[in-house]
């Protein structure tokens, strides 16, 4: 319970952080206000800051071995789903979205290119030579 209770305080404590860091630093000029952009940020901040945490934490012994590996799990999972998933269907949408366009085609569009970005990408992972040196398997989610 309490190894929960740090690592939630820090989390928020760092969220909030990343929040203001966003607004007051680098969307200081901007009249546009995009929630969603600021809530991505502040999310790939946190989950980042979270990580440089969790490796101050193994040093110093702060928190249970078993707790340090479960967010270290969930803080790869996380951070994976932003940068493979969310941030580039962020950036598609973005791309396509004109004044001209309907809100349904630009979602069409950029859903298209996510999907042909996902299977280039996986096409291209196929490749590379990662694999466990023990049992030569290929990585995959489940080994996480």
């Amino acid at each position: 319970l309490t190894d929960a209770l740090v690592v939630l305080s820090t989390l928020c404590i760092v969220f909030v952080f990343g929040w203001w860091f966003f607004e007051n630093y680098i969307f200081k000029n901007y009249e546009c206000r995009n929630y969603i952009i600021q809530t991505v940020f502040a999310t790939a901040f946190t989950i980042s800051c979270s990580m440089f945490e969790l490796i101050l934490f193994e040093i110093f012994d702060v928190l249970g071995r078993q707790s340090r590996l479960v967010n270290w799990k969930v803080d790869i999972v996380v951070m994976l789903c932003l940068v493979v998933g969310i941030l580039p269907l962020g950036f598609f949408y973005s791309t396509w979205n004109r004044p001209w366009r309907s809100r349904t085609r630009v979602w069409i569009l950029a859903l298209l290119s996510w999907t042909v970005y996902g299977w280039a990408f996986t096409r291209i992972s196929a490749v590379l030579p990662i694999t466990k040196r023990e049992r030569r398997q290929p990585y995959s989610s489940r080994t996480l």
